[in-house]
């Protein structure tokens, strides 16, 4: 499996790896503490967000055999003391540890990806999709049929983190020394520009990566060092330990030109999560039934969960323009309002509204790949590495933003339903009286 397919089923299976434990804590958020799904939410995120958002800017000093390893250290840690330890902080902590884990994963080997092609990034973004589905059948497996206790699932997770290590060592490191990426996604009349001086990436070259529309753009001509053509065919051989070797500042230039990608990456995930955290909670049929209120965020989180690998696993199938990506945005924001109006006039309000969720799942999952493969295609590939890191750290960035809207959406809609059945949500928008 060294050769290119086996490169595409390594991704395929990091990424299932990587996100299924982060799936499993959320899972099984009411068992970790009891009552408290919010705090692990948000432990299960905010480490995740540091360290996609700083690592674009400090990955290039430590090899990525080292991150990998980390990795899975980082994940058998986090799980073992969520499993063993009995203080609520501990336990805590190793949620935290986890969640560490798995950003560092996800950054990492969106950038690994950089040195491959459109067919390990679908296959990485597929298995991520896959996650959602096998983090919840993890659970539901060994809990709700085996009859295990959730530590004793945790336990067993253990096998994951081990199981990410042997795939990166066993299978896509053997790939590095013999593969060639070949940078033929350029259209005869565009330019590319690719850009060495000095062992950097110039400043000029930075500021005309994009190419911000579907028409051709021949004014990509760089500074001296540097090389522009109709038809650029590059061949890399990544290393281990390759890096970026431009300065934090240009980075940062770099970082603000990659608006057009990540933007709406950005603004679809606060739509979706916010949806996921604060509006599906708090609908139900009845929805003064807690239970009927349980059993819809279920179905409605598993059928997300379907569409995101769905979409998750089409960038084989086609491939979106930059203007087609930028209409997402759009559509998922309208779905967030439609949603909220839904659970307050209540419109549409039977188990058949459940099928937006499964688009909800599939224009999220539609704009992680897409994204990703447009910035494989309009980008030189030395601005590839750094590029799919910082799309990682939009992502959570939107995400945890979504958590805090979450809560607010949720106690508003709790308020408006006069739902009083399980006492004050975090936010009680305004409301004085609640049942205990």
């Amino acid at each position: 499996m060294a050769g290119p397919g086996g490169a595409a089923a390594a991704f395929w299976l990091l990424g299932l790896l990587n996100n299924s434990i982060f799936v499993v804590l959320n899972a099984g958020a009411t068992l970790i503490v009891p009552g408290g799904v919010g705090v692990i939410y948000l432990c299960n995120n905010l480490p995740n967000l540091v360290v996609t958002v700083s690592g674009p800017y400090w990955f290039h000093r430590v090899a990525y055999r080292r991150r990998v390893l980390l990795c899975g250290a980082s994940f058998a840690t986090g799980v073992s003391l969520v499993a063993l330890a009995k203080p609520v902080w501990l336990r805590l902590l190793g949620v935290m540890v986890g969640s560490f884990a798995q950003g560092l994963g996800e950054a990492s080997m969106l950038a690994r990806t950089s040195f491959y092609g459109r067919t390990e990034i679908t296959a990485w973004s597929s298995g991520t999709g896959f996650a959602g589905i096998f983090g919840y059948a993890w659970k539901a497996l060994f809990v709700d049929l085996c009859g295990l206790t959730f530590n004793a699932t945790l336990l067993l997770a253990n096998v994951l983190p081990l199981a990410f290590v042997m795939v990166y060592f066993g299978v896509l490191y053997r790939t590095q020394t013999s593969l060639q990426v070949v940078d033929d996604d350029v259209e005869n009349d565009e330019a590319a520009c690719f850009v060495e001086t000095n062992g950097r990436l110039s400043e000029a070259c930075a500021n005309s990566y994009l190419r911000m529309s579907d028409e051709n753009d021949d004014s990509a001509d760089c500074v001296q060092g540097t090389t522009s053509t109709p038809m650029l065919t590059t061949t890399t051989t990544p290393t281990a330990d390759l890096a970026d070797p431009s300065s934090f500042g240009e980075r940062l230039r770099l970082f603000s030109s990659l608006w057009p990608f990540t933007v709406p990456l950005f603004v679809v995930y606060i739509a979706e999560y916010a949806m996921q955290s604060g509006t599906w909670a708090a609908m139900g049929f009845p929805v003064h039934d807690k239970g009927a209120r349980d059993k819809f965020y279920l179905y409605s989180n598993w059928l997300y969960q379907v569409g995101v690998f769905l979409s998750r696993s089409s960038g084989g199938l086609f491939r979106l323009s930059l203007r087609q990506l930028w209409v997402i945005p759009l559509l998922q924001f309208g779905l967030l309002v439609f949603f909220i109006w839904d659970a307050v006039v209540h419109v549409w309000w039977n188990a058949s509204v459940l099928i937006l969720c499964l688009l909800v799942g599939m224009f999220g999952g539609a704009i992680y790949v897409h994204a990703m493969l447009l910035m494989e295609q309009r980008l030189p590939s030395g601005a590839q590495e750094f590029a799919m890191a910082s799309a990682a750290g939009a992502a959570t960035t939107g995400t945890a933003l979504a958590n805090v809207l979450g809560i607010i959406i949720q106690g508003c809609l709790f308020a408006a339903n006069d739902i009083t059945d399980q006492g004050p949500p975090l936010f009680t928008c305004g409301r004085e009286k609640w049942d205990l």
